[in-house]
């Protein structure tokens, strides 16, 4: 394993820790929503809001996990820092800054 895959390995474990304990709080916080609910409509429509939202949070943070396995079982390949649309290397620059991406600069334009 090169020292690009060694560092983005590395920075997509400490996201993926991250976005796992924040999944966890936010669908923590929609049940407390939910099951705290005021008799009140305006209330309820506020809270209805706010869990819908969370929803979204979480959606929006298991696709970012997906994508992120996916980089790390790439990595565990070898076929880390391969563009999967041309099979050309994807720029060290871009990997640094996105290390889940799946294509070079090029093809993701």
């Amino acid at each position: 394993m090169d020292q690009v895959a060694r560092e983005a390995r590395e920075k997509l474990l400490r996201r993926r820790r991250q976005l796992v304990r924040l999944q966890g709080g936010a669908e923590s916080e929609g049940r407390s929503l939910m099951e705290g609910r005021s008799p009140d409509w305006v209330d309820q429509a506020s809270d209805e809001g706010a869990v819908r939202l969370l929803a979204d949070l979480t959606e929006r943070e298991r696709a970012e996990v997906a994508e992120i396995d996916a980089a790390l079982a790439r990595i565990e390949r070898g076929t880390y820092g391969v563009c999967l649309s041309c099979s050309g290397p994807i720029e060290p620059g871009r990997l640094k800054a996105v290390p889940e991406a799946r294509q070079c600069l090029a093809c993701s334009a």
